[in-house]
């Protein structure tokens, strides 16, 4: 991180906002632009024509200047299109508020950024003028941030990687136009022979929708867990039935009919009219923060099987990379137990932790090695979520004591690990918060899960790591279309795609060495498509390939 001052070392610092026009599937276009010197008390006010006409940016960039802003992404494409240079030190007051009230139900002192956060800014001040009013409640939001003495250079590291994000939505997703609006049109007509098509399988559908009394009679049929609430009544939302399937595979043809009946909004899927999808990827919005941009807008945050929409243009190429089990990786980083360094170094963790219960491929009888390292990979992952014995077996379909068992082997083996844990959860315990090594931290609730706790470090570290890989890959100038949890999606010429997918496997690499201080990731190409191809990734093959065949087209 770059030497910094304190905040009142800074000769000047400036609040800046921008009023933008948002039309889907494009990024912001500034409208208005106010801005206040909070030593001098000077305003900038420009808008319309006089705001385009200004080519040379109203407040000085240089590094003795403090620039602070809600909600920086939107600032910086406005930034960009009026060619102003981007300010050298921001602070994203949105994101640090994030930060400081992370976790907590019901935080103090925070009306102002609660009503701007909720859309109440652009308020008039008794001259009305729209924006002046929104800046003073940016004053006061800075003034109440500034008394809680912040670590100034971790908060003006977490805003470098806005102007990452605000390049990635500017590069958006191909899409391809002519089969989404065919889909739009022609989708909602075969949806009924699609449940016809699905069910014959199951029967619990009756007038074209799940039906709780049927769904009973399958679960119990089929020896499944039955999800019921608190009064016994059986559960058929669909986040009941996504959890549901990732169990029990032979569910995950209703999760996607599910899906396809209940989530999928094709005319709220923001497409631009060059045909790429854009929306803001909201960075630091989850508790871990990770990115959380709008399922409904982004083709990435639809069911696997629709991002055969994704269709890179003449001459471009699409590659996505992601880390190899990494949340395994960082665990192992963090609590540098050494079997489980090894397991993740063998480059098969999950067939490792098969041979380190002494499993081993001479001593599979009626099952294949293929199947122990599956049963293997499903216990490692869960095991890591907090799943206990009765889940396990179930998942598993084995006895309860042979669960038990394998549960007590993770627990022998990864003992370094397991401290490791525990004195983490013992720490949330007593103070209240725990930090990432970078400062993004979460303050500790009465009502938070054991689980929850846990498993904060492993999934902020992982935020922490794709937002620097982002910026790194930026830099090595790899056009990244979209993060995705762990994984980038990355655009390049035809004959340059696997150059490029190579350079953003060591971006990526460098992050999480960076990151975890020396502990470098494994990474995998797991796509390459190039034009005409679609996008296809290696699930909802079946589900795709019947709603082309229903809409009479391309299953490709």
């Amino acid at each position: 991180m770059r030497s910094v001052m304190r905040i009142t070392d800074y000769i000047d610092i400036w609040v800046v906002a921008f009023e933008a026009t948002n039309a889907i599937g494009e990024t912001p276009k500034p409208a208005a632009y106010w801005a206040k010197e909070l030593r001098s008390g000077q305003i900038i006010n420009l808008n319309g024509r006089r705001l385009w006409r200004t080519r040379r940016c109203p407040i000085p960039c240089r590094d003795d200047v403090l620039v602070v802003a809600y909600d920086g992404v939107p600032s910086l494409h406005c930034f960009h299109d009026l060619s102003w240079p981007i300010p050298k030190n921001l602070i994203d007051l949105h994101v640090e508020s994030r930060l400081i009230t992370n976790g907590i139900v019901h935080p103090d002192n925070l009306s102002i950024a609660l009503m701007l956060s909720a859309g109440g800014g652009m308020q008039s001040d008794s001259n009305g003028m729209p924006g002046l009013g929104y800046l003073a409640d940016l004053e006061k939001l800075f003034q109440w941030y500034e008394r809680r003495v912040p670590d100034l250079e971790r908060a003006l590291y977490r805003a470098t990687f806005l102007s990452a994000a605000a390049e990635i939505e500017r590069v958006g997703i191909p899409v391809d136009v002519a089969l989404h609006r065919r889909l739009q049109v022609g989708l909602s007509e075969v949806l009924r022979d699609i449940v016809e098509e699905v069910d014959r399988d199951y029967g619990i559908y009756r007038n074209g929708k799940l039906d709780p009394e049927l769904f009973r009679r399958y679960l119990i049929w089929e020896g499944l867990p039955m999800p019921v609430d608190g009064h016994g009544q059986i559960l058929t939302d669909f986040d009941t039935i996504k959890s549901l399937s990732r169990s029990f595979p032979s569910l995950k043809r209703i999760k996607q009919l599910e899906w396809l009946l209940n989530q999928m909004k094709l005319h709220r899927l923001a497409v631009g009219p060059d045909g790429r999808n854009r929306t803001p990827i909201r960075p630091y919005r989850s508790r871990s923060g990770r990115n959380q941009p709008r399922s409904a807008e982004s083709i990435m945050g639809w069911s696997g099987f629709m991002r055969r929409l994704i269709r890179p243009e003449a001459g471009r190429a699409l590659a996505y990379i992601d880390f190899r089990s990494e949340e395994i990786g960082i665990a192992a980083a963090l609590s540098q137990d050494a079997n489980l360094i090894a397991a993740y170094e063998s480059g098969d963790v999950y067939s490792a932790f098969a041979a380190q219960c002494g499993i081993t491929p001479e001593a599979a009888e009626k099952i294949t090695w293929a199947d122990i390292r599956e049963r293997y990979k499903v216990a490692l992952l869960g095991i890591g979520y907090g799943m206990g014995a009765p889940t396990l077996a179930r998942r598993l379909e084995i006895p309860l004591p042979n669960a038990r068992e394998i549960l007590a082997k993770h627990r022998t083996i990864y003992r370094g690990y397991w401290e490791w844990s525990e004195s983490a959860v013992d720490f949330a315990a007593y103070h209240a918060i725990l930090t990432t090594r970078q400062g993004w931290s979460l303050h500790i609730s009465p009502e938070m899960s054991t689980e929850a706790i846990r498993n904060f470090p492993l999934q902020a570290h992982g935020a922490e790591i794709i937002r620097l890989a982002s910026a790194i890959a930026q830099h090595r100038d790899i056009t990244v279309c979209m993060p995705v949890h762990d994984a980038l999606l990355i655009e390049a010429d035809t004959g340059d795609i696997e150059r490029a997918a190579r350079e953003c496997q060591r971006a990526m690499g460098d992050a999480s060495e960076i990151i975890l201080g020396g502990f470098r990731l494994r990474t995998e190409v797991k796509t390459i498509c190039r034009h005409p191809d679609s996008y296809a990734p290696d699930t909802g093959a079946e589900m795709w390939a019947r709603i082309m065949r229903m809409i009479g087209g391309r299953a490709s």
